[in-house]
């Protein structure tokens, strides 16, 4: 017969995997990438001594809207079936303006997949979240937003359906 002190210990360790076996599973099948607001890009060249490139942000500092375009890498180019999951952090300087972003699967040619269009009327810190689940081999994504004046497009992140990069 074990010790008591062996068997509390085994279980324990049970519950202890128990509770952390769907955090490290969600880690083992999802890719999840993250990037800060300034990495994105104003599509009209013109524009980018417009934008204020913050550490935790983008910021639109005039009266116009600001069409940005921000990159996102596809690390599993095999995938059909989009991402698993998108979403944009954005500070809405004022109620019943507009922050609108789609993010938009291609396919390598060029070809448009699938839009996924959301936007918020309200203000102060939302997030904005993506359903693209259409994509092709060698396809590429592209997100887009309208930043609205004294507004802020924080950060982005999404994910694609399995790990890749040899599960680093």
């Amino acid at each position: 017969m074990k010790p008591l002190k062996s068997i509390t210990a085994s279980l324990a360790a049970l519950i202890v995997l128990a509770i952390g076996m769907p955090y490290a599973l969600a880690q083992v099948t999802h890719d999840v990438k993250t990037m800060a607001g300034y990495a994105c890009k104003p599509i009209d060249g013109s524009e980018v001594a417009s934008v204020t490139y913050n550490p935790d942000s983008l910021y639109n500092p005039t009266f116009a809207n600001v069409v940005v375009v921000c990159p996102i890498e596809r690390d599993n180019s095999n995938n059909t079936t989009g991402l698993w999951s998108a979403d944009v952090v954005i500070s809405n300087a004022f109620a019943n303006v507009a922050f609108n972003c789609q993010l938009n699967s291609y396919s390598e040619d060029g070809v448009l997949q699938q839009n996924s269009s959301v936007g918020t009327t309200a203000a102060g810190v939302q997030t904005l979240s993506f359903n693209v689940n259409t994509s092709t081999i060698n396809g590429f994504y592209s997100l887009l937003c309208t930043v609205p004046p004294f507004s802020d497009l924080i950060s982005y992140r999404w994910a694609d359906p399995v790990r890749t990069d040899r599960n680093n």
